[in-house]
């Protein structure tokens, strides 16, 4: 449950939402994305627009990214990489319309940015860490205005949660999108971060 809780973030800002397990982050989250039915009864405002008097759900989806284990755990198909990537386009789970030329070609680029290598593989027979980069690669492929990454670490080695925290440090530095990096391990924020909200 979330008592009293006002948040303003800014265009282009990087947050930290931090808190111990069960501390409101995923229902926070939920009322940012539109997720959670108290989004619409809620004073909730996401560019410009308050919830309920704007644009549809999906309309406001088309300007977010998103990463979670949550995601992930839905993707257990046999697509490919770039498949999964491409499904950034449609906010899906899994590829059901054909990508055009050019997002093809984008799908190309970030892979090609993030340094995966796996566009003609199976998603499933990638290691954990490389399936969170092609997640990554999905909710950056479209270039949101708002990039929420929900525990990207979640379950990796230090290696992989170093490959993470340096790609995020990327995203950071060449784009302008708005980040909130949820995590409730402060050595797992990117040096890029330089905002925290804490939930207790």
């Amino acid at each position: 449950m979330l008592e009293n809780v006002s948040w303003s973030i800014g265009e282009g800002e990087r947050w930290a939402l931090v808190g111990r397990n069960g501390s409101g982050k995923s229902t926070l989250l939920g009322l940012i994305t539109g997720d959670h039915p108290q989004a619409y009864v809620n004073d909730v405002e996401l560019f410009g627009k308050r919830r309920g008097e704007g644009d549809s759900v999906w309309e406001t989806k088309k300007h977010i990214g998103l990463v979670s284990p949550e995601l992930h755990l839905h993707f257990d198909t046999e697509c490919t990489c770039s498949d999964v990537v491409a499904s950034g386009f449609y906010d899906s789970v899994g590829l059901y319309d054909r990508p055009t030329a050019r997002q093809r070609a984008r799908v190309r680029a970030w892979l090609a940015r993030l340094q995966l290598h796996c566009g003609a593989e199976p998603f499933c027979s990638r290691s954990l860490g490389e399936q969170r980069m092609v997640l990554i690669a999905r909710a950056m492929v479209k270039e949101p205005r708002l990039l929420i990454l929900d525990e990207p670490c979640q379950g990796m080695d230090p290696r992989h949660r170093g490959l993470v925290v340096r790609t995020v440090d990327g995203i950071a530095r060449r784009h302008k999108a708005t980040i909130i990096y949820v995590t409730h391990r402060k050595d797992e924020i990117p040096a890029s971060i330089d905002r925290v909200m804490k939930l207790s």
